[in-house]
């Protein structure tokens, strides 16, 4: 059975639903099942095609090769996961499972770090980390009037400090507590986004006089 690659469907699951090809998500799930017993090396593009019930001209349709691939599974997973519990109330839960994500997949994970560039790396961590960001900065923004740019100024300040804790944690290969690491950065960085909030809403009253 082939699968008609042309037809998008969307996933009513994950917010800011995007539409997605079937062929990518059976090659997606084809990888996964393939990753349980096969080392992300040896997996072939092949072997993907034929498990998904697509042709190898569908895989290189949406992807260069089965790093592209498993690039793309990994940030689809983590960044749908860390957006569904991003909050103000819920971010750390979303951290945790990042964090836990990468340990429990550590092959994958790293095979997948290694192939990109550190500069790649930082650029697809901050875009999942800035998305539970700015989750948390609607949150606790409330009625609050900021510049535009002092608000992005904000969440991206927050964002790199994340980034910054969780790089170092991957580099130092995964060793801490998940739950730990969190609670430590939860316990630095409670109620310091409001309170920049407050300040930056401040100064722009003061300007507008």
């Amino acid at each position: 059975m082939t699968i008609d690659s042309s037809r998008e469907v969307s996933d009513p699951d994950r917010r800011g639903a995007r539409r997605i090809a079937p062929a990518k998500l059976a090659l997606a799930e084809a990888l996964r099942t393939a990753l349980q017993t096969t080392p992300l090396a040896k997996v072939t593009v092949s072997g993907l095609a034929e498990a998904a019930g697509v042709h190898r001209q569908t895989f290189y349709a949406h992807f260069r090769d089965v790093y592209d691939l498993a690039s793309w599974v990994f940030a689809t997973d983590i960044s749908d996961r860390v957006l569904r519990e991003a909050g103000h109330e819920t971010w750390a839960d979303g951290l945790i499972f990042l964090l836990r994500y990468l340990r429990a997949n550590r092959n994958v994970a790293t095979s997948v770090i290694d192939s990109l560039s550190h500069r790649d790396l930082e650029r697809f961590l901050f875009h999942a980390l800035r998305r539970m960001m700015r989750a948390v900065a609607d949150d606790v923004q409330g009625d609050l009037r900021l510049r535009p740019e002092d608000r992005a100024f904000i969440v991206d300040h927050y964002t790199l400090a994340v980034l910054g804790h969780v790089e170092h944690w991957v580099m130092a290969g995964m060793k801490d507590d998940p739950a730990q690491l969190v609670t430590r950065v939860q316990f630095i960085m409670e109620g310091q986004v409001r309170e920049s909030f407050e300040r930056a809403a401040r100064r722009a009253r003061t300007e507008r006089g």
